[in-house]
């Protein structure tokens, strides 16, 4: 097992037990039996850590579901993700830094995706939307995402009931930009 896969299974024990902003990295580093230099050598901190942690746990599948326009399956993905792991969410959203690097590691990453479906639109119906349109809308497309985890977490929304009505959102994207086309913008 490599340190930085030490490093991850000891992680995916302590957040289900401690809350993100309870685990120093001197704990941590203890707990995983690597060296700080081990740790230094991969991360800058434990915030950038989580970030990497997320992003090999489910951003990049649910990152290139979405680059292929398949918004459904990666909603779907992030939905069961979050359900099967609801206690290390719930700890790390108790703290503010937690909930930031959720916020970059989620929000961020997925409106800039969005964005390229959108502009990767643009020639298909031979538009050009301006850039504020684009923000505006992938902004409001990975909210929705975001909220996947905040009502499993606070609603305890039943997420199979949240995939079925995202369906309805996500097959309504490409009716909604034929539709803001003919506006002329």
């Amino acid at each position: 097992m490599s340190a930085k896969q030490k490093l991850y299974e000891t992680f995916s024990n302590l957040i289900e037990k401690y809350t993100y902003n309870e685990i120093t990295i001197k704990d941590f580093i203890k707990e995983a039996k690597v060296n700080r230099n081990t740790f230094y050598y991969h991360f800058m901190d434990m915030d950038s850590f989580l970030k990497e942690y997320l992003d090999d746990a489910v951003c990049f599948d649910m990152r290139s579901l979405i680059i292929e326009n398949k918004l459904s399956q990666a909603y779907n993905l992030l939905v069961d993700y979050v359900k099967e792991h609801k206690r290390v969410f719930i700890n790390i959203m108790q703290s503010d830094k937690g909930r930031d690097v959720i916020d970059y590691s989620f929000h961020t990453s997925i409106r800039m995706d969005i964005q390229k479906i959108l502009y990767d639109y643009e020639p298909i119906l031979k538009i050009h939307l301006p850039d504020e349109f684009m923000v505006f809308y992938a902004h409001s497309i990975a909210d929705e995402y975001m909220r996947a985890i905040e009502r499993q977490i606070y609603d305890n929304t039943n997420p199979e009931m949240m995939k079925k009505v995202f369906v309805l959102y996500a097959d309504s994207i490409s009716s909604k930009l034929v539709r803001v086309s003919k506006l002329n913008l």
